[in-house]
């Protein structure tokens, strides 16, 4: 039997401003009282200021004041750092357990050494948005699905079938963790669902 192995990934490069700050919101209430995470570094009050201060310069952000854009572009590095760091220590505890590297808010990605999944999904421009791509297969149609309970079957939500590798599935609701999987159709008939790919809505 393959051990998996579990690498936290942190998807947050197209997230500006108070998403950015909805995503780290999300990280802090996963991690809050978390017994796998007891006294995880940097600490959660380090997390706390830095989306506070992320916050703060949002709000008082002034278009065409270049000082208030400077202060949320810094304030955005800061909460980047934090995040970037507490990825990193939330992959080596979790230890390839993917139930405890869930339970922090992260996304993962899983796989075996020989296995390579050719899906991605990202956070789309929009609120509640998430832009999904496949693999293209010749004369290939592609089902993408969604859930947020992805062990039960019967919850995969078909957003669209199409002949086009790329979709954009909206309505999600931000501060939501979903999982998004395709469902490629080829000349020799429907293939095995790809590995499921979880993501925080914002």
């Amino acid at each position: 039997m393959t051990t998996l192995k579990v690498v936290v990934v942190l998807k947050i490069a197209g997230l500006r401003g108070s998403r950015l700050a909805v995503f780290a919101g999300h990280i802090l209430t996963s991690l809050t009282g978390n017994t796998n995470f007891t006294g995880i570094y940097p600490g959660l009050t380090v997390l706390s200021a830095a989306i506070t201060a992320l916050n703060t310069a949002v709000t008082n952000q002034i278009k065409g004041v270049k000082s208030t854009t400077t202060a949320v572009r810094d304030a955005e590095t800061q909460v980047r750092r934090v995040l970037k760091v507490m990825a990193a220590v939330v992959e080596y505890i979790s230890n390839n357990n993917q139930t405890i590297a869930l339970s922090s808010g992260f996304s993962i990605k899983s796989h075996t050494p020989k296995t390579v999944n050719d899906f991605n999904a990202l956070h789309g421009l929009l609120t509640g948005s998430v832009n999904v791509k496949s693999k293209a297969f010749i004369d290939g149609s592609y089902i993408f699905q969604y859930t947020t309970t992805p062990l039960v079957p019967a919850s995969w939500v078909t957003s669209a079938t199409l002949k086009q590798v790329k979709h954009t599935i909206t309505g999600l609701t931000p501060g939501v963790m979903y999982y998004f999987r395709v469902i490629v159709i080829t000349r020799t008939g429907q293939q095995a669902p790809s590995t499921p790919i979880n993501l925080m809505v914002v």
